[in-house]
């Protein structure tokens, strides 16, 4: 199916004349989809709706710009099956003839397809980047598309799905302008096919943004193309030409040029990574990413899950820049293409990759540079050099590193400094539980106001069975002692002598010292046990076990939320936990509980007891449904209240 997507700006003329080209070619093989870019209200939408019928209409929820609307132009048509996506300018109209051209044009081979386009008094289909009174502008014409300077004329193009989700579709981070060399390179750098097709589409030309004022143009132009020279075509023209627009925009503006204040705003904006429009008045905000790039660990997962599910809400751009801050390597994701995101690496080229330097010295100089209100820290520290508002992660974990002797004395005299700071000094502190609170208050010898909670959260993968499982014993973590795995593995051991079919399954980190995990797994398995130790486990194999094992045991004296268990019981595996207030407060009544003191003979009271539950269907689908309501969607608007009232 081919889908013809049309970014509406507001003026409704040329779309009509559009519409009454494309009446006789829509059928079940080619859709139209009008996607509504002009912050229209409801009513208003519903009736410019109204006036066309033959589309399929997207009520955008903020003017995202020209790559945001196709973006969001293609997510609603795919669900409709489409395979071919049609660019089309609301200010173009197509022939008599397209219906037969443009089957022709899209059945070869997939790729970025040019169409010929009329305006002016001239067929094009094609850009090359020149420079005009010293500005980079591109010259419309028929360029060779094996030119490395060209570009397919954004006004109308094709895409197939497979090439588009190789490149991540349109840049959404231009706004308005060059996102169609941005296009064009990319494809050409993924070494897709790009060719030119016979359909004919007529243009009046840029009716769009003929009335936004020249120095909005200027600033767009200049921000814009600096940005797709250095990242997609040639790092040192893009200096060369920067230093050349700053001073010729400085003796432009000294002389009261609004043109050449337009470009001045505009280089400023590419160094800073500011994007999107630039008349924006939307809240900078920073999330601090460094995590994402060694993907093993709780903060890992937490800052992922977050950052995913933020990307999943485009309205969020209607109020916010979320800036990323990596310390060495953008990682990939769906924010990389967003308007709404801008990712950033604090490391400077000739600097060596430092934690500490990326916490404490780039990252603010970066955030304050492009104007960040508020700095998310997830890694439970506040560095000094932070003076604007700071939301920051914290745990109880933080009172056991600090007043345990599992680290160096140094890393614990850091993290009384800096967690300590953070505590104490942070506009708002976000914690995983209300039990969390408590203990945070208890670590640090003082209550605080600006405790906000938000609990974890499960991803529903569908993995689930109803009918009994096979009698198998998981736990997942770091085996640390209070965790107390050495008297799971006692209690297993006793379980088998009169359950002989059951099985175990350890996985993580073995934080004893001396290690004794893969000794004692090695010698229930000489004794002919089922049960296997891995010190890592990948996330679809832990997928894998969640769904097959019978039960979760995670008894813990003490946590910030415990998420095995959690999600152990969205899959369907019955959860042992310690009898603790935050256990309840989790599971409520739908988990076994392990009553203190803890014990091995406890521990195997109760994995026997959850024996005779193996063909409870009912326990199951009460535990797992219970689980559900752990949401990362929910996580991440707890974050954006939490984030909001930071700002306030």
């Amino acid at each position: 199916m081919i889908a013809i997507i049309t970014v509406h700006f507001g003026k409704e003329a040329p779309i009509l004349r559009l519409a009454e080209s494309l009446l006789p070619h829509l059928g079940t093989d080619i859709h139209w989809y009008i996607i509504d870019n002009n912050e229209y209200t409801e009513a208003e939408h519903e009736q410019f709706a109204s006036r066309i019928p033959i589309a399929r209409h997207v009520h955008a929820s903020y003017n995202g710009g020209f790559g945001a609307g196709n973006n969001a132009g293609v997510v609603r048509a795919r669900t409709d099956g489409a395979t071919w996506f049609v660019f089309l300018n609301s200010d173009t109209r197509v022939s008599p003839a397209f219906r037969e051209t443009i089957q022709k044009d899209l059945s070869g081979a997939p790729g970025l397809v040019a169409f010929p386009i009329e305006e002016g008094g001239k067929r094009v289909y094609s850009g090359r980047i020149t420079y005009v009174g010293g500005m980079p502008v591109g010259l419309r014409g028929n360029a060779p598309l094996t030119d490395e300077r060209a570009y397919v004329h954004g006004a109308a193009c094709a895409l197939h799905i497979t090439s588009g989700d190789a490149i991540g579709w349109w840049d959404e981070r231009f706004f308005l302008y060059w996102e169609d060399v941005a296009l064009t390179w990319r494809v050409r750098q993924k070494a897709i096919t790009i060719r030119t097709g016979e359909t004919s589409i007529f243009h009046e030309g840029s009716a769009a943004t003929k009335a936004l004022p020249s120095a909005t143009l200027a600033t767009l132009h200049a921000r814009n193309y600096l940005f797709v020279e250095w990242v997609y075509g040639n790092n040192m023209r893009a200096v060369v030409w920067g230093i050349y627009a700053f001073l010729r925009g400085a003796l432009g503006a000294s002389m009261g040029s609004a043109y050449w204040r337009g470009v001045l705003r505009g280089l400023s904006l590419a160094l800073r990574g500011v994007w999107g429009n630039p008349a924006s008045q939307r809240a900078h905000i920073g999330i601090e990413a460094e995590s994402l790039e060694d993907p093993v660990g709780g903060v890992a997962r937490m800052t992922r899950e977050l950052v995913n599910e933020l990307a999943q809400q485009p309205h969020l751009g209607q109020k916010f820049v979320i800036h990323l801050y990596f310390k060495s390597r953008i990682v990939p994701g769906p924010w990389e293409h967003l308007e709404f995101f801008q990712c950033h690496i604090t490391k400077p080229q000739w600097f060596p990759a430092s934690f500490n330097l990326h916490y404490h010295i780039w990252m603010p100089l970066l955030a304050y540079w492009h104007g960040v209100r508020a700095l998310y820290f997830p890694n439970y520290i506040l560095p000094f050099t932070w003076v604007r508002a700071s939301l920051v992660m914290l745990t109880p974990d933080v009172g056991y590193e600090m007043f345990g002797t599992s680290l160096p004395l140094k890393y614990r005299l850091a993290y009384r400094l800096f967690a300590g700071w953070a505590y104490r000094h942070a506009t708002r502190v976000m914690t995983l539980s209300h039990d969390s609170a408590k203990l945070l208050s208890q670590a640090f010898r003082q209550p605080s106001r600006n405790v906000i909670v938000n609990h974890l959260a499960v991803r529903d993968t569908g993995a689930y069975s109803t009918g009994a499982r096979e009698p198998i014993f998981a736990w997942v973590g770091q085996a640390f002692e209070r965790r107390h795995v050495r008297e799971m593995l006692e209690a297993l051991e006793r379980v088998y002598v009169t359950h002989p079919d059951v099985g175990g399954v350890f996985a993580g980190a073995d934080k004893y010292t001396p290690p004794l995990i893969a000794e004692k797994v090695h010698a229930l398995a000489t004794q002919g046990m089922r049960i296997t130790y891995t010190p890592h486990i990948s996330e679809q194999d832990l997928e894998a076990l969640y769904a097959k094992a019978h039960a979760i045991v995670y008894v813990s004296d003490a946590e910030s939320f415990g998420l095995p268990p959690v999600e152990g019981a969205a899959h369907g595996a019955i959860p042992i936990v310690a009898d603790t207030p935050l256990s309840h407060e989790i599971f409520g009544e739908d988990a076994l509980y392990v009553p203190q003191p803890i014990t091995s003979e406890g521990m195997r009271k109760v994995m026997v007891e959850s024996l005779t539950l193996r063909t409870d269907a009912a326990f199951r689908d009460r535990i797992r449904a219970r689980a559900k309501t752990y949401t990362w969607r929910a996580h991440a608007d707890r974050w954006i209240s939490a984030i909001t009232e930071t700002l306030s």
